[in-house]
């Protein structure tokens, strides 16, 4: 008996050594995968790193690509203020209802929330938010200042968290913009595809050349809902071609799940982008790589378990 579940100890150690060797040697290659299409459109996942958003600009000036799509979910409401800055939400319909808005910021530092230039709050720091009542409201501007403003430009407020009767404010705003102090002005980011466009704007792509194409969070994750939601798009634009750009090890699911979506293998690409944490041939070596390929192995059937009813209407080609 004894020695049998020895034996059983041995083959059981000698398969998770196998296992293990498979995973060092094959698993990156195979889930980072690169097939493109020669399409001249690429949708961009919007969950990328700087580094990435200048990948893609290189690409863009090769001549790779003429036009670019970024996808993304709805983005959490966060915006950092320097010392005289304004962010300014607007609402289309009217916005009504508690609205509850969290100040974070250094000492010294306070915010100014006026409502439909009427009803003025003064906020200060706190981790209790502050509650505010809203009727039919057009516009709310949030002002920053410090009373010792910091010589290195640092923000001195975070706004985070404004949501309108418990549901994110990027939900229900129509426009967001932040007034910069030195004159410019920016556009707030609604989604992870309108951060994504801002970041390949910077990395020196034309904004004209980028559409963002933001998504509802689904069933089925979001990477499904980015797919669900560009399909979508596509269709409507008769777009049947293209590559998909995301990070490292992520390329295969994103590659099955856009196909998918699109009912149709033919014409859609893949890129994988350098993932710095879980670079390839070194990526075991990093515990959070191993993270990223454990969570892509459990995810292998994530694409197949969909229901083909949730599938978009197939693509025109």
């Amino acid at each position: 008996m004894k020695k049998s579940l020895r034996r059983w100890g041995k083959r059981a150690l000698l398969a998770l050594v196998v296992i293990w060797l498979l995973l060092v040697l094959f698993a990156h290659r195979w889930f980072a995968i690169s097939r493109t299409s020669g399409a001249r459109d690429l949708v961009v996942e919007g969950w990328l790193y700087a580094g990435g958003c200048d990948t893609i600009a290189a690409w863009y000036r090769s001549g790779a690509y003429e036009r670019i799509y970024t996808t993304g979910t709805i983005r959490p409401f966060t915006y950092y203020l320097h010392h005289g800055d304004t962010l300014i939400i607007e609402f289309d319909p009217l916005a009504s209802g508690i609205a509850t808005l969290r100040i974070d910021g250094l000492p010294h530092a306070s915010a100014r929330i006026l409502i439909d230039d009427s009803d003025t709050i003064a906020a200060a720091p706190s981790a209790d938010g502050i509650r505010f009542a809203l009727r039919y409201c057009e516009r709310i501007r949030i002002t920053a200042s410090s009373a010792d403003p910091p010589p290195d430009g640092q923000a001195v407020i975070f706004a985070g968290h404004l949501a309108i009767n418990g549901v994110n404010a990027h939900a229900s705003a129509s426009d967001i913009r932040i007034h910069r102090a030195n004159g410019s002005v920016e556009d707030g980011s609604f989604s992870f595809a309108h951060e994504a466009r801002a970041c390949l704007i910077a990395a020196g792509i034309p904004e004209t050349s980028i559409t963002p194409v933001p998504a509802s969070l689904e069933r089925g994750g979001r990477t499904w809902s980015n797919a669900r939601a560009f399909a979508q798009f596509a269709n409507a634009n008769s777009i049947g071609h293209f590559d998909v750009a995301t990070m490292g090890v992520h390329a295969r699911r994103t590659w099955r799940l856009y196909r998918k979506a699109m009912g149709s293998t033919e014409g859609i690409g893949i890129r994988s982008i350098h993932d710095p944490w879980c670079p390839r041939g070194r990526w075991w070596l990093r515990p959070f790589g191993w993270i990223l390929v454990m969570k892509e192995v459990v995810a292998i059937p994530a694409p197949s378990i969909i229901d083909d009813d949730q599938a978009a209407s197939r693509s025109v080609r």
